[in-house]
Order: C-alpha cells, then structure tokens, then sequence
C-alpha cells in the first residue's frame, strides 16, 4: 500500500473509560466460555517466547495481552510502519512504550536497541503530546552496552520477570470464570 510521503497520522487513542468493563467486555467477545478464556490465554502465553523466529507472534501476543488487561493497545509499527513494537494506553496521563527483543540473544542491551526504545518514545510524544510515556523493553538482560544510552524510566522485562507475568496472569484467569 502507498502511504503519502508525510506518513500517515496515526489515530487518536484514548484510554478505556473503565479497565475492568473494558476487559470484560473484550474478554466476552474473544471467549465463548471459560475452557476457551482458559485456552486462549494459554496460547496467548505461549506466543511470548524468546525465539528469534517468532518475534511477530510475541509482539501480536503482547498486544493481546494488554488487550486482556483492559488497556487501548495497538501495535503502531505494524500498523503505520513507525512507532513502537506495542503502545498500551494506561491512562488519559500516561502510555506504556513497548520494544520487544524477545529475538535478542546479547548479554547486553545494544545501542541500536536502546537508540530504537528512545525513538518509539519520541515518536509516542510527538503524537500524544498531552501524555507522559513508560518506556518498556523485553530483553534477556538488564546490563546495557557500553555504548548504550539508557532511556530515562525505561523498565526491561527479562525472561525471569517475564515467565513470573505469565505464572501470575495465568493464575489469575480462572477466576474469571
């Protein structure tokens, strides 16, 4: 598809005016009953993975995940070919920035990684001036390289945090039965 040579706006998001509401009534459209809700996270989980050949699937399973929670979430490199992996709005204040490395196998974050955390940032700010951004990044280290410029606030998710997010959500979900 051609896009003007300005990009394409990306659309104007907004915050769920209820997360619980918004979870449940998403979660009622995904699901036909508890086994499916039950299943379909299982899925969803097993689609985050740090495989370098699955990096969209984990980036569609993040999505789904902040879906699952409630949160606006949208995937702007996908959609606009610029952006973030993933944007979660949390609030009328407040969007989580997500880069997913889940192909990443350095024992360092690089620069490039760290380069790209910060221009999803800008590009979040640049959009959505009226909020503040969360800078997210999965990746199997915390240590950044040497020549890395950390992104101010930025939060990883390794994949000890990130198989703790999985037992715990998937611990949660029969609940919602």
């Amino acid at each position: 598809m051609l896009q003007p040579e300005s990009g394409v706006r990306p659309a104007s998001i907004k915050p769920v005016p209820a997360q619980a509401r918004s979870a449940a009534e998403w979660l009622a459209e995904q699901y036909a009953d508890g086994t499916s809700l039950v299943l379909g996270i299982k899925a969803m989980l097993d689609d985050i993975t740090w495989d370098k050949n699955r990096t969209d699937d984990s980036e569609a399973a993040w999505e789904r995940l902040g879906r699952h929670l409630g949160f606006h979430s949208v995937r702007p490199e996908k959609q606009y070919g610029t952006g973030p992996d993933n944007l979660w709005v949390l609030s009328n204040t407040l969007h989580a920035v997500v880069e997913l490395k889940t192909g990443c196998e350095t024992d360092t974050i690089a620069k490039k990684d760290l380069d790209q955390l910060g221009g999803s940032v800008r590009w979040d700010a640049e959009n959505y001036p009226e909020v503040a951004q969360l800078p997210v990044m999965l990746h199997p280290s915390t240590q950044r390289h040497a020549l890395g410029i950390s992104v101010p606030g930025m939060r990883v998710v390794t994949p000890d945090a990130l198989n703790e997010l999985k037992r715990n959500f998937a611990a949660w979900a029969p609940y919602w039965t």
